[in-house]
């Protein structure tokens, strides 16, 4: 009955009651069917919607088709979901659920907690209601931040970090377009309820570098760092890039300073290199490749001997041998050794002896890892961020060769690069994700996203070229890659 109601609901109203009554079946697929049927503009949606929240607190289907279906309820179901929450505690309570395919909420050993799937939630309903720049809804959200006597709450960090994303693509021209800006020049008609938000930034600075809370609340807390004020925020990554410190901690800290658009940040990340883990390493090469200045201090450490090229990426080193500035490219050329070959082809039959060597799958795994996991998912390991590659083992082993060899062979639209300047020198690189009037997001390696607001762009254009880098021979053995081939034929 469900699935039929849209087609027939514009010439028979009656219809709009009964999507209300399916919206609490005990079906999860028919509330699903029925949350998109209704008319959410109708008088009596709200109620309907409402009233059905409970029951999608941990089902993120349900969640998403609430997301689509009532975008003009964001605020309200937000304050259901934490009426509902505020007894679980992101360090008490770790109850998981089963985990839905696809599942987007934080991983635990055993499953999905309850926090990391009502938190994701929460991020999304906040963006929702920043994006539409509903005065009433944003009002609604920024009262519920500040509606409990505590502060610092899971969920109160949830809707900032949502509120914050959403902002740079805010539609409504008469509300700044990032948090920063919100907090500083807030509209009258909120400016009382933003206060609890500017303390929570506030106290976010507190909890990331008190080592006495969780790694999981800290971290969260990282996530507003970027919206601190210059100083809290030098003060703060400074601890946080400390040895003591764990690499997801130190990775989070650098994402912040990443966010925050600063560009004196690089540096001191750049001068903390010794006291970096491995992994928090390519997080902060990442960041130090966005602007020439902070790519060139790179470069001259290298050529110093103070830090190994061997930490730079395949994905890394393309971007400073194509740099536009001569001096970065020039001293890349030294310290790398040139472009690499453009006769793919001849590449191709070079390493075709791969496919009669006998691989080792295990020692594939850790090849790909390093190689291949930032922008490919398979078997549980890596990132979704270019084609999908779950069908390996139906094909052949020397399609697949020439793929990773020649990425350039054949180029879905979808998943070619493209490369945004903005005014203030830095440089991204990605697949366009999204675009609206005001604003692109980028996907980058690692699944990361960068909203870049187009004011803010000098220059955009696409390179015709896959966001797979050629050169991975630089990296990767004849022996090596019949390794890779065996992990990717055998999962």
């Amino acid at each position: 009955t469900a699935k039929l109601i849209p087609s027939h609901i514009a010439d028979h109203p009656e219809l709009q009651q009964v999507a209300s009554m399916l919206c609490n079946d005990p079906d999860g697929e028919v509330r699903m069917q029925a949350f998109l049927s209704l008319d959410t503009t109708a008088p009596d949606a709200g109620t309907a919607i409402l009233n059905a929240v409970p029951g999608c607190l941990d089902d993120i289907w349900l969640q998403r088709a609430l997301l689509i279906a009532a975008p003009n309820f964001a605020a309200d179901i937000a304050e259901v979901v934490v009426q509902h929450s505020k007894g679980i505690s992101d360090v008490a309570d770790r109850t998981p659920v089963a985990p839905p395919t696809g599942g987007v909420a934080l991983q635990r050993s055993g499953g999905i907690s309850v926090v990391g799937t009502r938190s994701d939630f929460l991020r999304s309903l906040a963006f929702n209601s920043a994006v539409r720049g509903d005065i009433e809804q944003l009002q609604k959200v920024t009262g519920l931040i500040g509606a409990s006597n505590e502060s610092g709450l899971w969920w109160q960090t949830a809707l900032v970090i949502g509120l914050a994303d959403g902002l740079p693509r805010c539609q409504n021209s008469a509300i700044p377009k990032s948090l920063a800006a919100l907090l500083q020049s807030p509209p009258e008609s909120f400016k009382e309820s933003l206060q609890a938000t500017a303390q929570l930034v506030q106290l976010a600075a507190e909890t990331a570098v008190d080592a006495k809370h969780s790694d999981i609340d800290r971290i969260s807390a990282m996530g507003l760092m970027s919206h601190l004020p210059p100083q809290a925020l030098t003060t703060a990554l400074e601890t946080l890039l400390q040895p003591s410190e764990s690499t997801s901690c130190q990775q989070a800290a650098i994402d912040a300073a990443r966010r925050s658009g600063r560009a004196e940040l690089s540096s001191i990340v750049l001068s903390h290199w010794d006291q970096l883990k491995p992994q928090s390493r390519s997080s902060a090469l990442d960041l130090l490749l966005m602007r020439k200045e902070s790519a060139s201090e790179l470069l001259n450490k290298m050529a110093a001997g103070e830090i190994s090229p061997s930490a730079v990426s395949i994905n890394q080193r393309l971007i400073l041998l194509k740099h536009p500035d001569e001096t970065i490219h020039n001293t890349a050329i030294q310290l790398f050794g040139g472009n690499v070959s453009a006769n793919r082809k001849e590449v191709a039959d070079q390493y075709a002896k791969a496919l009669e060597l006998k691989g080792d799958a295990k020692r594939g795994a850790a090849v790909y890892e390093k190689t291949c996991s930032k922008c490919h998912r398979i078997n549980g390991m890596g990132h979704n961020v270019g084609p999908d590659i779950s069908d390996t083992r139906a094909r052949a082993r020397d399609a697949l060769l020439y793929d990773i060899l020649d990425p350039n062979r054949r180029v879905d639209p979808q998943f070619t690069e493209y490369i945004a300047v903005t005014t203030d020198g830095r440089t991204f690189n990605g697949l366009l994700k999204a675009e609206s009037t005001d604003s692109i997001t980028l996907r980058q390696p690692e699944g990361r996203e960068e909203t870049i607001i187009r004011s803010d762009i000098e220059d955009l254009k696409t390179t015709n070229k896959s966001l797979m880098p050629e050169g991975i021979e630089r990296d990767v053995t004849v022996e090596q890659m019949a390794d890779v081939l065996e992990f990717l034929k055998g999962t």
